[in-house]
């Protein structure tokens, strides 16, 4: 059990890290626009080491389109996919070819997410930092203006609040 878990993970591993670098094989997941009719479907499944359910999408008549929506209840009790490994292998491959086929936006900002979380915190640090200066700015009103009305002790104590809340 924990060596199939063990194989599973690293062939994960191994699946990422190529898309990741951006060489996974176009032989093992044909790509989506090449997958129109039962006997692209029958490649694709052959493609990815299920050559004993080509014969049952087949029979179904599961086409591109077709294989695109299928779930996995359907896998298993119409087309006879009853091992569920084999059912999340063929789901995940089904869901990468949905990820393929969809357009990419070439013309938004890159990073625009960033750029706007940026302009946030620097909104957020200069408005900490203004409070600062009128914390500051009250605590030097307080030290000067204080001794006339109260006691020395009080006017120490609250320039001291003051100035170390203006600081941090």
């Amino acid at each position: 059990m924990q060596d199939e878990y063990r194989e599973r993970r690293r062939r994960e591993e191994a699946q990422i890290e190529k898309r990741a670098s951006g060489r996974e094989v176009a032989e093992q997941q044909p790509q989506s626009a090449a997958i129109t009719n039962a006997d692209d479907v029958a490649e694709w499944l052959r493609a990815l080491g299920y050559p004993e359910y080509v014969e049952a999408f087949r029979t179904n008549e599961v086409n591109g389109e077709i294989l695109k929506t299928l779930s996995s209840e359907e896998l298993r009790d119409d087309l006879g996919v009853s091992v569920l490994r084999h059912r999340r292998d063929i789901l995940d491959a089904i869901n990468e070819l949905v990820r393929e086929s969809v357009p990419v936006q070439r013309d938004a900002l890159p990073e625009h997410g960033r750029v706007l979380d940026h302009l946030s915190n620097v909104r957020t640090y200069h408005s900490w930092v203004r409070i600062g200066i009128q914390i500051l700015a009250l605590s030097i009103g307080t030290l000067r203006l204080a001794p006339v009305y109260r006691d020395k002790t009080l006017v120490t104590a609250s320039a001291m609040t003051f100035g170390f809340m203006g600081v941090s």
